[in-house]
């Protein structure tokens, strides 16, 4: 019984040490506001470029419909998302950039989205129309 009293001890004191380590914002050795403002704080952490990609993708594939998100390529570096492809309409482009804005980590877009019609058309024989 004393041995899992010891264990119990332990282990509380353990936790409570631990707790006051994380509660103190890094930098700051106490003073200066409380430690319930500390533990408040959250710790802003960037995604990394593969995950904001990731994210944006995903997010894009249910706010948009198949044949707009079919051709969008998405691509991130150091937080700047590039948008690229063909979409049906503006309204497409304009909710790709939206969605995309929505995302944490998203730094900034560029968005090359191009609208389909603005393609030349092309005949059904193959070649582009007069």
């Amino acid at each position: 019984m004393n041995r899992d009293r010891l264990i119990t001890t332990v282990l509380t004191l353990t936790l409570l040490f631990v707790m006051g380590c994380v509660s103190a914002p890094a930098g700051h050795s106490g003073g200066g506001g409380s430690k319930a403002e500390a533990r408040h704080k959250p710790v802003q952490v960037q995604p990394d470029d593969a995950t904001v990609t990731s994210l944006v993708k995903n997010k894009i594939s249910h706010k948009l419909s198949n044949k707009a998100n079919d051709n969008i390529t998405v691509t991130t570096s150091g937080g700047i998302v590039t948008l690229t492809g063909t979409v049906p309409g503006n309204n497409h482009r304009e909710q790709a950039e939206k969605v995309t804005r929505s995302i944490d980590g998203v730094r900034g877009i560029q968005n090359n989205l191009t609208i389909e019609e603005d393609k030349p058309k092309k005949k059904k024989d193959g070649k582009k129309a007069q």
